[in-house]
């Protein structure tokens, strides 16, 4: 009995190490509504490099090509991810790209304001890029699934019972 205890100890402080020693992956959850297409739980991550050798994801984002999506998701980011970009002494949160004319159009937060930046920055540069995925609504998946579980429970019970 005393060494099961003591392996399960062990077990536990394996286990907490294991968690506390894993790499720190920042991602932010944001909730959207009132939007219409874009309505619902994001999780929004960075990537760093440039607009050239990220084009591909950039350019797939449900913001890609509406600047007003772009600071919608920009304001819902917030300060979350601090400042990563550092503009000429100036410090800036993530880039959320949302078009490109020879240029990079994109917003970004920035004391305490979403900037909505048509400038066409360099997309040789290399910066910190806002990129979201949904989340999937898992919450009505479960409730509908335990309806069809309770239904064919009370479907079984009740053919169990007229056979009898």
């Amino acid at each position: 009995m005393k060494s099961l205890k003591i392996f399960r100890i062990w077990h536990t402080v394996a286990l907490l190490l294991f968690i506390c020693s894993a790499p720190a992956v920042k991602a932010v959850s944001i909730n959207i509504t009132g939007q219409g297409a874009i309505d619902g739980t994001w999780e929004v991550t960075t990537v760093s490099g440039t607009f050239n050798s990220l084009q591909d994801p950039l350019s797939s984002q449900v913001w890609w090509g509406n600047s007003g999506f772009a600071g919608i998701f920009t304001g819902k980011v917030g300060s979350s991810f601090g400042s990563p970009n550092d503009v000429w002494g100036s410090q800036f949160g993530p880039f959320f790209a949302y078009a490109y004319y020879e240029g990079v159009d994109l917003a970004y937060f920035n004391g305490g304001n979403v900037v909505d930046s048509p400038d066409s920055w360099d997309p040789d540069n290399s910066w910190t890029w806002g990129i979201a995925s949904r989340v999937p609504d898992t919450g009505s998946t479960a409730a509908l699934l335990g309806v069809g579980v309770f239904v064919l429970a009370a479907a079984r019970r009740r053919l169990g019972q007229s056979t009898n």
